[in-house]
């Protein structure tokens, strides 16, 4: 279950869409919905790649689930840090579990900065980076052979 601070509110409307918004992390062929859960001028920043937008996130996205030689993933959220008290921003840390095409469990430290914004009744996120160290999946993937 994820940790939340008890003397700084977080809006539930943000707690659910960080729980759905992993959900979604984790399901191949969801990505019209996922790209879905930023703003149009979203940037969005996995590890050494930056992307602007829903098509540049789309694209990331697709060719992540195309090219990892993942089988599944679950993605763990255990600690929301909000910069303050009604924020709109904060940081993540977490597990993601991975088994590879061959096989292979790995588990993977992350943590993530995101910012959110409402847009009518919906959350979505304006800015998303994630911090990850990638060795433990490159050793995995030398391994294994991948």
């Amino acid at each position: 279950m994820t940790k939340y601070p008890v003397d700084v509110p977080v809006d539930n409307d943000i707690k659910d869409f960080i729980h759905q918004f992993y959900i979604m992390s984790d399901t191949p062929n969801v990505s019209k919905e996922y790209v879905n859960c930023f703003t149009n001028d979203a940037r969005a920043i996995f590890g050494p790649v930056t992307c602007d937008g829903h098509d540049a996130i789309r694209r990331s996205r697709e060719a992540t689930w195309a090219n990892q030689n993942v089988l599944s993933r679950r993605h763990i959220v255990e600690e929301v840090f909000p910069f303050g008290k009604d924020c709109n921003e904060a940081m993540l840390r977490g597990v993601v579990e991975l088994v590879l095409k061959v096989g292979q469990p790995i588990s993977l430290v992350w943590s993530a900065r995101a910012t959110y914004v409402k847009e009518g009744d919906q959350v979505k996120m304006r800015f998303y980076q994630v911090y990850l160290d990638s060795a433990v999946l490159q050793k995995a993937r030398t391994l294994s052979g991948l």
